[in-house]
């Protein structure tokens, strides 16, 4: 099932299958969900995050599969963990947000 999410991610047809790839991962990360190690799904995570920027940039859903990051990011259990250091890449995507409001969010969490 893992090779199969990260085949999807890597050369996705619609942004509806990478949303849907974001937001499992996202729930297994906020949930700490064993089913991958922490290093995988942020690699994950990143990947399916780069690829949508890269390739659905203009697309409203990218503000949805952000606010995945914020969430993890606001997760006082996760804060400082290994997984979001490994993460730091997405999180620097969301301070360059198309959406002003969700930039000013993570600008928040950045300057704390």
């Amino acid at each position: 099932f893992v090779a199969l999410l990260q085949a999807l991610s890597d050369k996705p047809q619609s942004p509806l299958v990478l949303h849907a790839i974001v937001n499992i991962l996202g729930e297994w990360s906020l949930k700490g969900s064993d089913v991958i190690a922490n290093k995988e799904k942020a690699n994950m995570l990143y990947r399916a995050l780069s690829t949508f920027h890269k390739r659905f940039g203009k697309d409203p859903l990218l503000t949805t599969c952000m606010d995945v990051v914020l969430q993890i990011f606001q997760n006082q259990e996760l804060a400082n963990s290994d997984f979001t250091q490994r993460l730091e890449a997405g999180f620097m995507m969301g301070l360059r947000s198309r959406d002003a409001a969700q930039r000013a969010v993570f600008f928040d969490i950045y300057n704390k």
